[in-house]
């Protein structure tokens, strides 16, 4: 399952030194358009890997013994986590952090896509994680019905019923009503058509969802 990335983690990884061997971070685009079967996504692993090894073969000269040979199992660990323990469920995106002679492994699967990329240095490249921070946690979705409505919450990339009680329709009009739209102060069921679920839409794509003008239930957002 995707994690929402936050500012105490990320500076958690940015305090990060590798003080007895090589710090390792790579990055994994999950996009279903970019990567859509398990096939897919292994071959860009093993590639960006491929390129992790090349680069430390080229600087072979600056490691020691133990420091390449640390590398390696390293790098065959994030293979073998790949292929053998990660749930790509909601995950758009992977990061792994690691420095196994610094006793250091973070997996962190992603609810966006970020772009591949492979780094290996005393310290853990951050950059790609910067814009990710908090985006889309607790952000809640209203589904409008004739005669009920129901709310949805994001958390960690996947919409699930916001806990609490059913609001009744007039609640959930009231929030997804703007000033001057056909919904607001409306009194009466709603129009046909609206009220068909959104929820399997926003998850698959929220900007869609969330600007919906094609007879679609209207998604409303908050923090």
């Amino acid at each position: 399952m995707a994690a929402t990335v936050s500012w105490d983690g990320l500076r958690e990884l940015a305090a990060f030194r590798a003080e007895k061997g090589c710090a390792i971070s790579l990055y994994l685009n999950l996009d279903p358009r970019v990567a859509p079967t398990a096939g897919d996504a292994q071959a860009r692993v093993n590639s960006l890997l491929d390129e992790a090894a090349r680069r430390a073969g080229a600087n072979r000269h600056e490691l020691t013994h133990e420091q390449r040979m640390a590398l390696k199992v390293d790098l065959e660990r994030i293979r073998r986590f790949f292929e053998l323990e990660f749930d790509r469920d909601g995950a758009h995106g992977l990061a792994v952090f690691a420095a196994s002679l610094d006793n250091f492994w973070r997996p962190l699967p992603l609810a966006v896509p970020v772009p591949d990329a492979v780094k290996v240095n005393d310290d853990f490249y951050l950059t790609p994680l910067v814009p990710l921070v908090g985006q889309g946690e607790g952000a809640l979705v209203a589904v409008v019905s004739r005669e009920r409505g129901d709310l949805y919450r994001l958390r960690a990339g996947r919409l699930g019923h916001a806990h609490g009680p059913t609001l009744r329709r007039e609640a959930v009009l009231a929030q997804t009503a703007s000033p001057g739209s056909a919904w607001s102060g409306a009194s009466g069921p709603a129009p046909p058509g609206r009220e068909r679920s959104v929820a399997g839409r926003w998850s698959r794509n929220p900007t869609s969802a969330s600007s919906a003008g094609d007879g679609s239930a209207r998604p409303t957002l908050g923090p």
